[in-house]
């Protein structure tokens, strides 16, 4: 069934008259009566009755006309919708990711967003994420992908809104000599007793580390935690000097290819969110606000 004849029966039932609908459409009488008649044919039933006065519907020609109405009008906005996205959106927008989130967070979200509106230019900022965040509070990016946890403090989060991306495992980091390492998967429970570290320099992954502190607290779990490592980057250097495990996010692991990763059974209430500032000007940050919500759902 081709939409221009739907167009047509559309028309036709407006008008009430052959003759002039088919005036109205640029095509002959006798083309109108065999596209309405092919509509008829492949629905099975008649949809029109005809008398001296026009044109009227039968009982299920109007219910033919309700749903020719929607599917034409559907596809009106599709088309419409498309010729905006090919069109008229376009700009520029900076986003800021920590370096070992860019594979499996953001990549699935750049792929779709490109797709959806390929005249946007992305430029993709990479750090440790204190410094994402102060970029973010300068306005020198538009958006970051970042750390997040619900019960986290975050630096002039009046000014921000968070939106949860991604609820990871937590994964232990570990040297061949460490007895957890035996292990693939190990409870919280497990961890009763046990000293661990953590990733923590600057406000904001102070913040995240405390959240994971808090995450044993209230589980009842006693965890002794020695001294923060200082950078991301030395993670694998601190945990083979120092033989203890380190706890981070599980998309963290792969790039310390030198320690064992133990992944801690439990869900950590939250890891990576969308930060943009609630002042931001530029149009294109919904849309990608938009694009990255329905990414994380799936990933």
């Amino acid at each position: 069934m081709k939409l221009e004849y739907l167009r047509e029966f559309i028309e036709l039932v407006h008008v009430r008259n052959f003759s002039q609908t088919a005036s109205e459409m640029y095509i002959s009488q006798s083309a109108l009566s065999k596209h309405i008649s092919a509509i008829e044919r492949e629905l099975g039933v008649s949809l029109l009755d005809h008398d001296q006065r026009g044109v009227d519907l039968t009982e299920m020609g109007q219910i033919a006309f309700e749903s020719f109405s929607k599917i034409v009008s559907i596809y009106d906005q599709l088309i419409a919708r498309a010729s905006d996205y090919a069109r008229g959106i376009d700009g520029r927008l900076r986003v800021g990711i920590p370096y070992f989130a860019s594979r499996k967070i953001l990549a699935p979200i750049l792929k779709r967003f490109a797709r959806l509106y390929p005249n946007v230019d992305v430029d993709v900022v990479s750090g440790q994420p204190d410094l994402l965040h102060e970029m973010l509070v300068n306005g020198d990016i538009d958006a970051a992908i970042n750390l997040y946890c619900s019960t986290m403090t975050i630096p002039d989060e009046d000014s921000f809104s968070c939106m949860e991306l991604t609820r990871e495992k937590q994964v232990l980091l570990c040297g061949a000599d460490c007895p957890l390492a035996q292990n693939d998967t190990v409870s919280s429970r497990q961890l009763e007793g046990q000293t661990l570290t953590c990733v923590a320099s600057g406000a904001l992954l102070n913040s995240f580390a405390c959240a994971v502190k808090e995450w044993f607290i209230e589980m009842g779990i006693g965890v002794v935690w020695s001294d923060p490592i200082s950078n991301a980057d030395f993670i694998s250097d601190a945990v083979l000097e120092s033989r203890i495990p380190v706890i981070v996010p599980a998309h963290v692991a792969s790039f310390n290819p030198d320690l064992i990763p133990v992944e801690i059974s439990d869900l950590f209430p939250g890891t990576m969110a969308l930060y943009t500032r609630k002042s931001d000007a530029n149009p294109v940050t919904p849309l990608f606000k938009d694009t990255a919500y329905k990414v994380a759902r799936t990933l």
